[in-house]
């Protein structure tokens, strides 16, 4: 998974997330993003108009459940509430992003993320 950061856009895997205009456009393979606490139902429409992506939005999975959901799982979008251990992290071979909707990264085991070669990033 690539991450590059231009004025006004992000690009993430070939997908451009552009907020003056609220779609994301991808000419590469789509991922499959696992948002695992609650987001709000807007940021969540935009993650669904990555076309043929896939996203997989439940909070309060116990993390047996969210283990087995990670399997096939490109991204993962976490607030607070979900600790991002490096078993959990282990359990997603295609894990390429965390994404930590807040401030902080304090949920998120960074050190096995570096390890797994997995980016942690956060939008407060």
């Amino acid at each position: 998974m690539r991450v590059r950061y231009e004025e006004h856009a992000i690009i993430l895997n070939g997908a451009t997330l552009n907020p003056a205009r609220p779609t994301l456009e991808t000419n590469e393979r789509t991922m499959h993003i696992v948002i695992a606490d609650q987001l709000p139902s807007s940021a969540v429409e935009l993650l669904r108009t990555v076309p043929g992506g896939t996203i997989d939005a439940r909070s309060g999975r116990s993390a047996e459940d969210l283990a087995r959901d990670l399997a096939g799982a490109d991204a993962l979008v976490v607030r607070s509430a979900t600790k991002v251990t490096a078993a959990l992290m282990s359990a997603a071979p295609r894990l390429r992003a965390v994404a930590r909707a807040g401030t902080g990264v304090d949920n998120v085991y960074v050190t096995a993320a570096t390890e797994l070669g997995v980016v942690v990033m956060n939008a407060p």
